[in-house]
């Protein structure tokens, strides 16, 4: 949470001319820009590759979104279901069914449906690793596995621990000095 206290709102409204209901619509905009702001930096800084994250469709960098929900809050929404696996790291276990791990550079943005591939049980026998072949080369598309862990990725509260919180001031800061002119 940030706050932000105006100790002489009279004083800052006289200074700048303004009422204090323009002053406080101001901050209001101020915190909405820099939110919006700091999404943008977020995005660019950690979903665009290394080092946060590859981006195969870019569906969870169109996911977060900034709203005004009240005067005084704002939030900043991330509608994606696998956000919090990249932020928080963690197991993705599958119940019925393998997880397909792409094997080789054709096999990437690709299921495994898309390919004529026979299962090979073990393929390694010194590894017991199972995995889905062409049938006709033997050449490995996918590892087939039971579980997979993703590491941490994401960093996106640390980032507005760090950043954030002076993005939104500056931001609201500019909109002030935008009622002096």
């Amino acid at each position: 949470m940030i706050t932000i206290t105006i100790k002489n709102i009279e004083g800052v409204s006289n200074y700048l001319k303004k009422s204090s209901a323009e002053i406080l619509e101001a901050m209001k905009q101020g915190l909405v820009d820099g939110m919006s702001l700091f999404q943008a930096k977020f995005t660019k800084d950690q979903l665009q590759g290394p080092p946060g994250l590859n981006v195969l469709t870019g569906a969870l960098r169109r996911s977060f979104t900034v709203d005004r929900l009240r005067d005084d809050l704002v939030r900043m929404s991330i509608n994606s279901p696998y956000f919090w696996i990249h932020q928080m790291g963690g197991v993705i276990n599958m119940k019925a069914k393998l997880l397909t791990i792409p094997a080789c550079e054709d096999a990437i943005r690709h299921t495994a449906s898309d390919y004529d591939l026979a299962f090979s049980w073990p393929i390694f026998k010194s590894t017991g690793k199972k995995a889905l072949v062409e049938r006709s080369s033997g050449k490995v598309y996918f590892w087939l596995r039971e579980s997979v862990t993703i590491p941490k990725s994401l960093y996106l509260f640390e980032s507005f621990e760090q950043e954030g919180e002076q993005i939104i001031r500056d931001a609201i800061k500019k909109r002030l000095m935008q009622l002096r002119n």
